[in-house]
């Protein structure tokens, strides 16, 4: 996930600082005239900032926690990302001439949280979200399944109780944890076939 970069977030991410770019371009708001007609060398870091810490996010599984659990790493890394956006900007302006100002650094650490901190916000929610559908889905297979089980049920040698038994703690886990989830899904699946093959053979 953190190598193959999903086109929708790759659509928002220039969508959201393509606005703000443009925003920059044609209007009059200018960050209190620290940007000194620089709107690209300004918009970029921001991009590439919310980049890394979307990296950070998945590298380091900040999502994968209860809340309460998630929000100190997801705190510390919008300040990080903040301060690597302006880090970025500030020595732009030193490669091309325009030189280091500490206190213009400490304002574009501010202004540069007014659009990351948000950034952090939405994609929490589109995370949880998408979970929230993927966990939907697989219940639906599940249940699907559960169906096509039952009605073949009769020929074959696997007992329903078995069957139900086994579906009703691959629904406990779907919540609880996916990834054991799916190895139960896989071990259960192997089990359906060698019995199976089994009641074939025998027939």
């Amino acid at each position: 996930m953190a190598r193959i970069i999903p086109a929708n977030y790759l659509r928002c991410q220039l969508g959201g600082w393509g606005a703000l770019l443009i925003s920059l371009y044609t209007g009059d708001y200018l960050m209190a005239g620290t940007l000194s007609g620089r709107p690209l060398a300004y918009v970029l870091p921001g991009f590439l900032a919310t980049h890394v810490l979307r990296y950070a996010i998945i590298r380091y599984g900040w999502l994968q926690r209860p809340f309460k659990n998630t929000w100190p790493g997801l705190f510390a890394g919008t300040i990080l990302a903040c301060v690597l956006a302006t880090g970025i900007y500030e020595t732009e302006k030193v490669l091309t001439g325009s030189g280091w100002q500490t206190r213009y650094a400490w304002v574009h650490i501010i202004e540069y949280a007014f659009f990351i901190v948000p950034w952090t916000l939405i994609y929490y929610m589109y995370v949880q979200a998408e979970r929230t559908r993927q966990d939907e889905l697989e219940r639906q297979h599940l249940a699907h399944r559960a169906e096509e089980m039952q009605q073949q049920a009769e020929k074959t040698a696997v007992d329903i109780d078995f069957i139900i038994s086994s579906l009703s703690r691959i629904q406990t886990l779907v919540d609880k944890d996916p990834a054991a989830c799916r190895a139960e899904i896989t071990e259960f699946s192997h089990l359906l076939r060698v019995a199976t093959l089994s009641s074939t053979i025998r027939h």
